[in-house]
């Protein structure tokens, strides 16, 4: 149980070090742990996932909430998050899609918003996956180019 919780602290930690990444430009390449290596005394193994720095610009020009901002949008997601949240933890569910039948609907707007909300609950993670295999767009509304796609990863 010790282990458990030495390893979840260190996952809240690093998680905040991600979330401080987004707004503010990485310091000088840090040296990550390879695939397959273990955290020190907790025995966990675990493969890093490389984290993409964004410019606060980049997040107002594609209308994205910075982690910890505040305002009107922020708190209409906040409290979509909660509800959202809510209704999972009701039905022991730990997955969201959010889907339409037409382009054009917000689905990638509302889907980052809601990632980047979820990732503000210290108590709970947000993994985005831009499922969309015809018109993936989650990368372009982070200005990032991608190494390898879904399909790629399947």
């Amino acid at each position: 149980m010790e282990r458990m919780q030495k390893a979840l602290e260190m996952a809240r930690a690093e998680r905040e070090i991600r979330l401080r990444a987004v707004v503010e430009p990485p310091p000088a390449a840090p040296a990550t742990k390879s695939e397959g290596s273990t955290v020190e005394d907790t025995g966990i193994l675990f493969a890093r996932t490389p984290v993409a720095a964004l410019d606060a610009a980049t997040l107002r020009r594609n209308c994205l909430l910075a982690p910890g901002v505040v305002g009107d949008a922020a708190h209409s997601f906040k409290m979509l998050r909660t509800q959202v949240l809510q209704r999972l933890r009701q039905r022991n569910w730990n997955t969201l899609a959010v889907v339409s039948p037409t382009p054009g609907d917000g689905k990638t707007f509302t889907a980052i918003n809601l990632a980047i909300a979820i990732s503000g609950d210290s108590n709970v993670t947000s993994l985005l996956v831009d499922l969309d295999m015809r018109r993936p767009s989650v990368h372009k509304r982070f200005g990032i180019e991608p190494r390898a796609g879904v399909a790629e990863a399947a």
